[in-house]
């Protein structure tokens, strides 16, 4: 059987609901401020102790991390940057002419679209590669005004050019 105990799927299963349980908890706990940046391993192993998980580092789930750390008000706040973007890449992409430009939007989305959908399983909102996260949020930000401001794409200019093409090989 596939999520059986005896299956590493149904094991992992098992452990992410268990996690999420406890994050949960500790959501209910705390709604308006969360339990601080960084908290959840210390806080989950000496208040929320699980039978089956041991100490975790995070909660192996993006909005349910960024609730925890941020608080629900928090959490609004992310969802609300993130359909924000979105809506102004949409914009951005539907007013330009230009190709380089409407393809490099639709890398960096796809890029922030691919984190946000990795992030139901798993998290690395609290470790150090989420900073790119928030590069390609600039990015997509940086292409959209300029080009409403009337000056040239970024996507023309040498080292914004050569900085979009690192993020998008990664």
């Amino acid at each position: 059987m596939l999520l059986s105990s005896t299956n590493p799927l149904g094991i992992a299963v098992a452990l992410r609901l268990d996690i999420w349980s406890r994050a949960l908890a500790m959501i209910h706990d705390m709604p308006y401020t969360g339990i601080g940046l960084d908290m959840f391993p210390v806080i989950q192993s000496n208040f929320y102790p699980g039978v089956m998980i041991g100490p975790e580092p995070h909660a192996h789930q993006l909005f349910l991390q960024v609730a925890l750390d941020l608080g629900v008000p928090g959490l609004f706040a992310f969802v609300w940057l993130l359909l924000g973007v979105c809506f102004i890449a949409a914009k951005a992409y539907r007013r330009s002419q230009d190709v380089q430009q409407r393809a490099i939007l639709l890398g960096t989305m796809g890029s922030v679209m691919s984190y946000v959908a990795s992030g139901f399983l798993d998290t690395i909102w609290a470790a150090k590669p989420s900073v790119l996260i928030w590069l390609m949020l600039g990015l997509v930000v940086a292409l959209c005004t300029a080009n409403e401001r009337g000056q040239r794409p970024v996507a023309r200019q040498p080292f914004a050019a050569l900085v979009q093409c690192f993020f998008l090989v990664l």
